[in-house]
Order: structure tokens, then sequence, then C-alpha cells
């Protein structure tokens, strides 16, 4: 996702999947994706991706403004020929509708230590899907959480997030989760 966010127009297939698994397993996503998608999608729904690690389907990454276009993989060949256009970026910070407006709205107003300590408002989301969301988050990181918030408030671009980067990998939640790939764990905010 991180590389595909260096492209001036990202396209996906039908079939494609994108998240942003990274506070799962102990860190944040350090190469430009806690900059790079709040320029595309904005703050709000950057937070929903980054500290949910949600997997999106390439129609609601476009619903959301993710991807610029889905296409079949034929149709990348005639773009390559010059046979069809290219498609435009999509507007960069677009106004999300109906559920992801809600969601970014949820994120933009809730803090991660709200949301962590349960002391959150739902606002215009449905209560039990922003418990089901709360949930989701206390499963990851605490330190690549309140991390990529950090990042993603300040919005000083990619090289910020390298600068972070030492300590994140330092934690013992990022030992414990990159060593422990594919099993569940429980982080302890060390």
């Amino acid at each position: 996702m991180e590389l595909a966010l260096c492209a001036d127009v990202i396209l996906a297939v039908p079939q494609a999947l994108l998240a942003f698994p990274e506070t799962g397993i102990g860190i944040y996503p350090g190469l430009g994706g806690t900059q790079r998608t709040r320029e595309k999608i904005g703050a709000g729904l950057t937070k929903y991706l980054i500290y949910t690690g949600q997997m999106l389907s390439a129609k609601k990454a476009q619903e959301i403004g993710l991807v610029d276009a889905i296409i079949n993989p034929e149709g990348l060949f005639e773009m390559i020929d010059g046979r069809q256009p290219l498609p435009s970026p999509g507007e960069r910070q677009k106004q999300p509708e109906g559920r992801w407006q809600a969601i970014a709205e949820f994120f933009e107003q809730n803090s991660i230590a709200q949301i962590l300590s349960e002391e959150y408002s739902p606002g215009k989301l449905d209560s039990g899907e922003a418990a089901k969301i709360v949930k989701k988050i206390r499963q990851k990181a605490p330190i690549a959480l309140q991390t990529a918030e950090e990042l993603i408030d300040r919005a000083r671009g990619p090289q910020s997030e390298l600068q972070e980067l030492v300590h994140i990998f330092s934690t013992e939640d990022a030992l414990l989760g990159l060593s422990s790939i594919g099993k569940r764990v429980e982080f302890r905010g060390k």
C-alpha cells in the first residue's frame, strides 16, 4: 500500500485487497503510510485504516478515494499501448459519504487514548459499529497506535515517519509482534 501511494494514479484490479497490517505486529506504516494516506483521503479515514488494519476491497478503496480506478489486467495493457487513457488522479481529500463520513468523523473527534480507554463518543457512527471498531483496535499495539496518531496529526511529511522507526522497532511490542506473525498476541504497551 505504501508503494502504491507513491504513484500519481493508483489502479487496482477488481480482486485487489488493500490494508495496513502494521499496528497488528507492533509497528506502524513508516514508509509514507501515515502521511501520503492522509494527503489522499484525510486524517480520519487514515486513522481508521492504520488503527484497525481493516482489509479493503478495491471497490471500497475506490469509494473512499484511496484507489483512483479499478481496471482489468487487459485494460492496463491498453493504457500502456495508448489505446485507453490513463484515469485522472481522484480528488485529494474528497469528502467521504454516508458510513465512511461517520467513520472519518469518529476518528477525527476521538483520540487514540479515548478509544483505548473506551471513553469515546460514537458521534454519527452506530454505537454497535463503534464498539466493534474499538474492540479491533484494542488488539493492536498501543505504542504503535500512539505513534501513528502523532504522525498523522502532525502531518510533517514522510521524512517524519523515519525519525520514529528506531524507537518503534526497539519496543517489546514490536519484538513480540514481528516474531509472532500469523499468531494472536497480547501487546503490553512496552
